[in-house]
């Protein structure tokens, strides 16, 4: 039995994530359709030790092939494992010329997927935050990316503007949304919410011919209309 007092929640915590940190990467190490395993593996290690040694590391850094410019070393591991690790936008198919359409793009770690699974593919991405916009164009233009279509506006239903919504203190926030009630139950104070105005665009003039793959993080536009009937979707 423990000892009164014995922190046992934090050592129960520590095993759960220790474990679940195990499934995943034996998961993506069997998994029999994953391609491109090495690469993604040396570069979650590599992010482990440089979130723990060097968190303030200036960008860019050498993952799968590429030269990676981000925002924080923070939020580009938790990327880097969703996109490269965790494969959340996996697309199983023949074809060697993919047409995708990013939306929410962030700093464009999904196009550097996309590009390392299927070089040919056309990319088509949506990022209202400036700042991010200038990270994809330097990862698009460090590793002399082809038929990368960069567009710095949020994607809903209609052509216009908007209002955004994201964490002031957060450079690269992976969850700037449309809804102000969902950014603030995530912020730790409401005063740290950061609005601002940026160009909207529709979806549906893009759909005049097929797409194989539609990544769809558009925090608050998801009830806008924003998914046209037909779409194929990457997630």
């Amino acid at each position: 039995s423990w000892p009164a007092g014995a922190p046992t929640r934090p050592l129960v915590r520590g095993v759960a994530r220790a474990l679940g940190t195990a499934a995943r990467y034996a998961g993506f190490v069997l998994h029999p359709w994953y391609s491109h395993k090495c690469l993604p593996l040396w570069g979650a290690c590599k992010l482990m030790a440089i979130a723990r040694f060097q968190p303030q590391r200036p960008a860019p850094i050498r993952l799968v092939g590429f030269r990676v410019s981000y925002a924080s070393v923070e939020l580009l591991r938790y990327i880097f494992r969703e996109i490269f690790v965790d494969r959340l936008y996996e697309i199983e198919t023949d074809k060697a010329r993919l047409r995708i359409i990013d939306a929410g793009a962030n700093i464009g770690l999904a196009t550097l997927f996309f590009k390392l699974v299927a070089p040919d593919s056309r990319v088509t991405c949506f990022e209202p935050d400036p700042r991010n916009c200038a990270v994809i164009a330097a990862n698009v233009r460090d590793n002399g990316l082809r038929d990368v279509d960069i567009r710095q506006a949020a994607l809903t239903d209609t052509d216009g503007f908007v209002t955004m919504h994201s964490n002031a203190a957060l450079t690269g926030d992976t969850a700037q949304s449309l809804s102000r009630k969902f950014r603030e139950r995530l912020a730790d104070s409401p005063t740290r919410i950061h609005s601002y105005d940026v160009p909207a665009l529709s979806l549906r003039p893009l759909l005049d011919e097929p797409v194989d793959g539609l990544t769809h993080g558009v925090e608050g536009a998801q009830g806008r209309g924003m998914a046209c009937p037909g779409e194929s979707r990457a997630d």
